[in-house]
């Protein structure tokens, strides 16, 4: 199955993006359509000593957050959206709209069929593999467990065809700054990347044919927290500059904020919910907070921005040379 699903995303990639967009759209609005069954078919379904207690006293806040991480992937999608922002017509203003629309409803999303999910069905019977279609089997609602299968199955060439769309850009992009072989820049007469989506084609299908998902869920959610982290430090780094009398402030101020993020998420992922472990995330996201807004205000905007000079409202006469 995953075999022939990337190959077909693949393909219909090669053929261009009108063509894939159009494809999107559909599974994308069947996708949505479904989840949106579903929870209000398990809010029907709803029984509320499945919901008491709200946390289980057995796992606290630190198997909740836990818990979260593994979902990580799912926010994945507005990194799809800035990677196709050079296709947008007015970027200025569709990719802020569409990164904010993104993340409100796919966390919108997410939190109503996590509820209608634990809601109709005990926590400890949820199947790992097929959670709604065995929820609505447990309740006796046949006829929308076979609909909850039937939508898991045929929607899934979404995400792999969205995650496809964006890599081959993303290579262009850094072959164009020469940190890629020249092969990941070249566009056909058409306009599509089809060096790049052949080449990331071949390699996601080898990966998604030999191994398994269990095995790929974390690292993909880890890779994805490293990744943003690199992107986001990289952007400061391009539009921030140290002081002056500091050269190396900036560069030190990004390393102890990591390093502070870090500490936190491992505090209250892994002591539990002791007073201590309470005490020192606290303090630990203190620190964090006090760390950027010290950065924010010792770390001036540059003049340059990757090699770029900004403008800056100032005459041209005090600019550096």
């Amino acid at each position: 199955m995953a075999f022939c699903v990337c190959v077909a995303s693949v393909v219909l990639l090669m053929d261009g993006v009108k063509e894939s967009k159009r494809v999107t759209n559909f599974f994308t609005a069947t996708k949505v359509g479904l989840v949106l069954f579903m929870s209000v078919g398990g809010f029907i379904l709803t029984r509320k000593e499945n919901l008491v207690p709200f946390v289980p006293p057995q796992f606290g806040a630190s198997s909740v957050l836990r818990g979260s991480t593994s979902c990580f992937f799912g926010y994945l999608g507005y990194d799809e959206v800035c990677c196709l922002g050079g296709e947008s017509i007015n970027p200025k203003r569709d990719m802020p709209l569409a990164i904010l629309w993104t993340l409100g409803i796919v966390t919108s999303l997410y939190v109503a069929a996590s509820l209608a999910l634990t809601g109709m069905q005990p926590y400890q019977n949820i199947d790992e593999m097929s959670a709604f279609p065995n929820a609505f089997h447990e309740n006796n609602v046949h006829w929308a467990a076979q609909i909850a299968a039937f939508g898991e199955v045929f929607t899934l060439p979404v995400v792999v065809l969205i995650s496809l769309m964006a890599q081959p850009r993303l290579q262009y992009a850094m072959a164009q700054d020469g940190l890629l072989p020249p092969i990941f820049g070249k566009v056909d007469p058409t306009g599509n990347l089809k060096n790049g989506t052949l080449l990331s084609g071949i390699f996601m299908t080898l990966i998604a044919t030999v191994v398994p998902f269990q095995y790929l869920d974390d690292l993909i959610s880890a890779g994805i927290l490293l990744a943003f982290s690199m992107t986001n430090g990289s952007l400061i780094l391009l539009r921030c500059e140290s002081p002056s009398h500091d050269p190396l402030l900036l560069e030190r101020l990004l390393v102890v904020y990591n390093a502070l993020s870090l500490g936190t998420g491992l505090i209250l992922s892994k002591s539990g919910s002791s007073y201590i472990a309470i005490f020192l995330s606290m303090i630990m996201v203190v620190a964090t907070i006090a760390t950027a807004i010290f950065l924010g205000r010792t770390c001036p905007r540059g003049i340059f921005f990757g090699g770029m000079r900004v403008s800056t409202g100032v005459g041209n006469n005090n600019d550096p040379e």
